[in-house]
């Protein structure tokens, strides 16, 4: 029995052990289990949301800051713009041009081609809008800082090329319209920067001219501008090369060296919405691996160039490029990126725009001045790393019979392209004149090297003008003039005023090319008559179009919120908790009167609709309804001017009705300049139930040229908050609230 016993104690204390160590190795698989999956990375997906982006950017512990700029901004600022090949074989010399690069022993550890000893070699951020024309601006960006390096041309001098030429004219030329264009973007065979080399494929217009003598626009600017863009001349480098390492080993030294050596670098990368959505920080993310062979016909959706790297970013984590994109300055840290190394593909594709240094190049850019019987011809001379000898040669109907005196530039290490130029004197008014660079071969003395040819008029400038588009609802007022220049330098100004004296006048940047003007006036005063014409000067003379007349809208802003009138903008935007998201449980519509049934108002205040900012009762019944308060949301106006105003007073109706206890907010601020802070008008603070249309009248202080009003509204689970009929007016009698007025 004692046995028995004993062997049962025994028996029983070893099952209670054995469960122990059963708990222990459930706990420890779990924790481990735990473990792995906190460690393991998130992907982004093309269409995360942005909760869902800032969910995954904490899990991964990545650091980057997101905003939704569809919501808050009010654009889509990415454009696919790149697509793949459709076959990796039978493809042009040029798209296959790859090599290997030198990498220096030592690299350091930042570099930057914005700021170096203080000074910057890459020109603006631009925005090529709503056109899938990425790839034309990074190819751009890349020769742009080529040219500038071997000029030594920094800040404000460094140069701008043209994208619409690229996206436009060669876009449409046959051997390269299959490849790239401004209708259907790029590929990642890059023809487009082989149609920036000084051969390309061969059809005598490759090269690109200057912004100024073809600005970008996102849509086709019309055969007429394109075909007058191949007479221009042109910039172009020597080639340009795939910067590739055999064995599929890590390009990141190779690039750095490439930028190091060249300028900026192209490349592409893989766009998802984390990506699209960056603010600021260094962008990271999983994709950072080839899918296909070769490496660098991997999936890719967009163009961008890289400027620098740094090691060492202050937020630690290891090095980052430094991404020049080409959506604004809006976006991102002042439209750069800064991104890890290899995320979003970036290392996979980079591309090296050149200059040989023993080429030797003539330049011709442009008449630089002009007069009654002078003009300036202007130009740069690439050396080829030795002393040159060039000149002008020029003369009517394209005999190129007389040439200016040659000159010699001496050669200076760091430097090999140098600007020329040269005033001839005894032209003839009214004549035409061809002109170009040459470069007086330093080999034999024969077969000059000769850049191409430019030509222009010496005769007065004019315009064509459209009538002037006027808005019903605000004073903003858009005019067109469409400008022949005969290629000379041309001040443009705008004259208006209720006079025939105008008396306000208003400068357009100097144009150098044939080109149509839009500008928009908005300093006007309401339901007055206004007379107005366009003046030039070339040099040669003065002129201006007919003088004519315009009656400015009877409103100085206004928003019914009807469907069918022309509006003046809102721009919408949500935070909850001090993040720029929005959970759509709450949302602005247009609506007549309250979205609920039975409840006030019944319907707008005047017309068909109102606006209102309302929790939306259809997600009541679906899964991912939220019950979150608290919710902010700006309609935000467009800017507009103000200072021709001794006052002004902001004139609404609003609605608030409460939900028993609960109690939506409504709060009215102004901002006198762009970058200035939101003020809350005197008085213009809403918490109390209101179920009837209310009129309210608020003096605006601060009147300037840039104006602009936010409604702020805070969804507390009341009825919502209604607006309608907001205008801005002169005075506080006056306005929407006299119907009979109308």
């Amino acid at each position: 029995m004692g046995n028995s016993s004993k062997e049962y104690l025994f028996h029983k204390d070893t099952v209670n052990m054995n469960t122990w160590i059963r708990y222990a190795l459930c706990l420890l698989v779990m924790f481990a289990v735990g473990l792995s999956w906190s460690q393991t990375l998130m992907p982004f997906e093309a269409d995360d949301d942005i909760r869902t982006i800032r969910e995954k950017i904490k899990q991964n512990g990545y650091s980057f800051q997101v905003r939704d700029y569809e919501t808050e901004v009010g654009r889509s600022y990415f454009v696919p713009g790149l697509f793949p090949v459709e076959s990796g074989t039978n493809l042009k010399s040029k798209s296959l041009n790859i090599r290997t690069i030198d990498i220096p022993e030592e690299l350091p550890e930042s570099f930057d081609w914005r700021n170096v000893d203080g000074k910057s070699y890459i020109g603006p951020i631009r925005d090529q809008m709503q056109a899938g024309t990425c790839g034309m601006f990074a190819g751009n960006a890349a020769a742009e800082s080529v040219f500038n390096i071997h000029a030594n041309l920094t800040d404000e001098n460094c140069i701008d090329l043209s994208e619409s030429y690229v996206s436009w004219t060669l876009g449409q030329v046959d051997d390269y319209s299959e490849y790239f264009s401004g209708w259907i973007g790029a590929n990642v065979d890059f023809y487009n920067l082989t149609a920036l080399t000084k051969f390309g494929l061969g059809t005598g217009l490759e090269g690109t001219c200057f912004e100024k003598d073809f600005p970008y626009q996102d849509i086709y600017p019309g055969d007429d501008y394109s075909e007058k863009s191949k007479s221009y001349p042109r910039i172009y480098v020597d080639n340009w090369f795939r910067v590739f390492t055999p064995n599929d080993e890590d390009t990141t030294d190779a690039i750095k060296a490439a930028i190091l050596k060249y300028g900026c670098v192209v490349t592409a990368i893989y766009v998802t919405n984390a990506f699209y959505n960056y603010a600021g920080g260094v962008y990271e993310d999983t994709c950072t691996e080839p899918n296909a062979t070769p490496y660098y016909y991997s999936s890719a959706n967009h163009a961008i160039s890289l400027v620098g790297w740094d090691d060492h970013p202050p937020e630690g984590g290891g090095g980052c490029w430094i991404l020049r994109n080409s959506w604004g300055t809006e976006w991102g840290e002042d439209g750069y990126m800064r991104i890890r190394y290899k995320s979003a593909r970036v290392n996979l594709y980079p591309c090296v725009l050149y200059l040989d240094e023993s080429s030797i190049h003539a330049y011709t850019t442009g008449v630089e001045d002009a007069g009654e019987d002078y003009a300036t011809f202007s130009g740069y001379v690439k050396t080829g790393g030795a002393a040159v000898s060039y000149y002008f040669e020029y003369g009517k109907d394209e005999t190129f019979n007389q040439k200016t005196e040659t000159k010699t530039i001496s050669y200076s290490s760091g430097q090999s392209i140098y600007r020329a130029t040269e005033t001839v004197n005894g032209l003839v008014s009214g004549h035409t004149y061809d002109y170009r660079l040459v470069i007086v071969n330093p080999e034999n003395g024969e077969n000059d090297i000769k850049g191409l040819p430019d030509s222009f008029t010496l005769k007065e400038p004019s315009v064509e003008t459209d009538r002037p588009v006027v808005r019903d609802n605000y004073l903003q007022t858009t005019f067109i003039g469409a400008f022949e220049t005969n290629n000379l330098p041309t001040n443009v100004y705008f004259e208006y005023g209720e006079t025939p004296e105008y008396g306000n006048i208003k400068s357009v940047s100097p144009l150098l090319r044939d080109q149509e003007i839009t500008l928009d006036i908005d300093n006007l005063l309401p339901d007055t008559t206004y007379y107005y014409r366009w003046t030039m000067n070339n040099g040669i003379a003065s002129a201006s179009s007919d003088e004519a007349i315009f009656k400015s809208s009877k409103n100085i802003f206004r928003n019914g919120f009807e469907a069918n009138e022309d509006n003046p903008h809102f721009r919408i935007s949500y935070s909850h908790n001090g993040e720029m998201y929005f959970d759509h449980s709450y949302s602005w519509y247009n609506a007549n009167g309250n979205l609920m049934p039975k409840q006030n108002p019944s319907s707008a205040f005047n017309g068909k609709q109102n606006s209102i900012f309302s929790f939306d009762p259809r997600y009541e019944f679906e899964d991912d309804y939220t019950e979150e308060i608290g919710i902010f949301s700006y309609a935000t106006s467009q800017s507009f001017c103000l200072s021709q105003f001794d006052t002004a007073y902001l004139s609404f109706y609003y609605a608030q009705p409460a939900w028993g206890d609960d109690q939506d907010e409504l709060r009215v601020y102004y901002q006198s300049s762009p970058d200035g802070e939101w003020i809350l008008l005197p008085g213009a603070e809403y918490m109390s139930n209101v179920t009837e249309w209310t009129h309210q009248v608020l003096e605006l202080p601060d009147l300037s040229e840039s104006y602009r009003i936010r409604f702020e509204t805070v969804g507390n689970f009341g009825w919502g908050v209604l607006l309608d009929e907001v205008e801005i007016l002169q005075t506080s009698e006056t306005g929407v609230g006299d119907w009979s007025l109308r």
